[in-house]
């Protein structure tokens, strides 16, 4: 089943976009603005009614609790009166509803009349749920390369995630998320399933609606990368500070492996700078090419669809991978260090764009 997106005995599966066709041809298509719970609802996500059960294990043919330990169950989308379980958990866990989950959905469409939610989704049979916005602010970086925002949130119902969120801009023309660290703003926010869960989805609420202030940091960090020239020579030293070469000190399976990791990562880098190396056939990089923005774009895309491991069990169901934002700060940190050592503060002269 493709990338786990969760299907039901009726043939239906856990998920609606804002797209044609929905995901592998899976679950519901919307053409029109919906509400946070029509989009649950279309994507059988609504009414899970999450619950904790004592956990039981049979004792000499009996069951018997199990002391401090609960199961996290659900009652199924589609088919009436059965009961799914999704995991077990310990005492301090709370439940948290998928409504809940998404509840800053709502705030964010009634205060932006053109934001609209772009996908919903449940994978790994229930466990982890996903949903991302799409912001209604887009810009141009350089006049030319288009660059929208999109706010995403993702949970477990199995206690191995809490509550994440993420402002995530995103290249119109490949779907390639983008990351730049900043100083004094935040683009995340965090919680674990606790007694006070509700408090902090609120607190979450708060923060991302003011999360334009990471945004607009991040244009103007983009407008200087575009004003930097780099050559194809000058990738390649990026490229090394980016992924320091492997020490291959001794003459080793181990060591021969991750010399080979390295020189494949490079050389998969410059294939997309040079326009090559896309899944989609198109080339990416024939606006950017030759500046800073596209360096971070080439190592970004590289990063995206082009995994040297896997970066966890969402990836593309979501359109989105937080084990590759990580990735993602990491190398732009280390690029901006390289290319804008003593950034000049400036206005911000990209094309802002308001609607779809």
């Amino acid at each position: 089943m493709p990338d786990n997106i969760e299907r039901f005995a009726d043939g239906s599966a856990a998920f609606a976009g804002f797209r044609d066709p929905a995901w592998h041809r899976l679950g519901t298509i919307f053409h029109e603005r919906a509400t946070t719970i029509e989009v649950l609802q279309m994507a059988n996500m609504a009414n899970w009614n999450v619950r904790l059960v004592p956990t039981v294990s049979l004792v000499e043919g009996k069951e018997v609790e199990v002391p401090e330990r609960f199961t996290v169950v659900r009652d199924n989308p589609v088919t009436l009166g059965q009961i799914d379980g999704l995991g077990n958990v310990g005492k301090r866990y709370t439940t948290v509803q998928n409504e809940q989950i998404f509840e800053f959905g709502d705030q964010i469409l009634q205060n932006n009349s053109d934001a609209q939610w772009d996908t919903a989704g449940s994978i790994r049979e229930g466990r982890t749920i996903f949903g991302c916005i799409k912001l209604p602010s887009s810009v141009k970086i350089g006049g030319v390369d288009a660059v929208d925002q999109y706010m995403f949130v993702t949970s477990s119902h199995d206690g191995s995630s809490g509550v994440q969120a993420a402002l995530t801009p995103t290249r119109v023309v490949c779907a390639n998320t983008l990351r730049i660290a900043q100083q004094n703003s935040t683009h995340t926010f965090k919680a674990r399933h606790t007694a006070s869960i509700d408090g902090r989805i609120n607190d979450a609420i708060t923060a991302l609606t003011l999360s334009a202030n990471y945004f607009e940091q991040f244009v103007n960090t983009a407008e200087q990368l575009a004003d930097v020239t780099v050559t194809d020579a000058q990738l390649d030293e990026l490229i090394e500070s980016v992924y320091p070469k492997p020490d291959w000190s001794e003459d080793s399976d181990k060591s021969r492996n991750s010399l080979t990791i390295w020189e494949n990562r490079g050389d998969l880098v410059r294939s997309i700078w040079n326009g090559e190396a896309d899944q989609s056939g198109l080339d990416t990089m024939s606006t950017i090419k030759g500046n800073g923005w596209g360096a971070l774009n080439a190592l970004s895309e590289a990063i995206d669809w082009y995994p040297v491991r896997s970066s966890g069990k969402m990836e593309r169901a979501a359109g989105f991978s937080l084990h590759a934002e990580g990735e993602k700060s990491k190398m732009s940190s280390q690029l901006v260090k390289v290319l804008l050592p003593e950034p000049v503060p400036q206005t911000t002269t990209a094309t802002v764009e308001r609607g779809n």
